[in-house]
């Protein structure tokens, strides 16, 4: 298959802004999927990826989310907060070292999870309507090819 070539990605003179017209269909994707991700599920897509995260364990390492999550530590710290003082979730210090924090859903938390599951799968059905298995598949490829060739940036 060949390579695209940056002039043909270009927007040209009547692109908004003279953006790129992949970067603004990628970034608009981006920003209609956090949106109404929140608004269909009722929970910031930041905070399920951590809430689902640590609930495929019984007990989390802290440090595991924020690797598994892939989002920062201070947001990670921020998100936990917020979930502790709602009942969705504990954290106590690791027996093994005191720096590290452990993170337990709790029944509400876990509670929470599968009514988001379920309300996920929904969400996912709408958003990707008319896209076949085969597209779906090859959209992953794609964009963990572009994921890639940005690490290497």
């Amino acid at each position: 298959m060949p390579r695209a070539k940056a002039e043909n990605l270009i927007g040209g003179e009547d692109a908004l802004y003279g953006e790129d017209r992949l970067l603004r269909a990628l970034i608009l994707a981006h920003s209609g999927l956090l949106a109404s991700f929140e608004r269909s599920v009722g929970l910031h897509m930041s905070r399920w990826r951590v809430l689902q995260v640590a609930s495929r364990h019984k007990v989390c390492p802290q440090g595991e989310l924020r690797r598994l999550t892939v989002l920062d530590p201070a947001s990670i710290t921020r998100i936990l907060k917020e979930f502790e003082r709602e009942g969705v979730i504990e954290r106590t210090e690791d027996a093994n070292d005191a720096r590290q924090s452990m993170v337990i859903v709790t029944p509400k938390g876990r509670q929470i999870v599968r009514r988001i599951q379920k309300a996920r799968v929904t969400y996912l059905e709408k958003a990707f309507r008319g896209l076949s298995a085969a597209d779906l598949t090859r959209l992953e490829q794609m964009l963990n090819t572009v994921e890639g060739n940005l690490r290497d940036l």
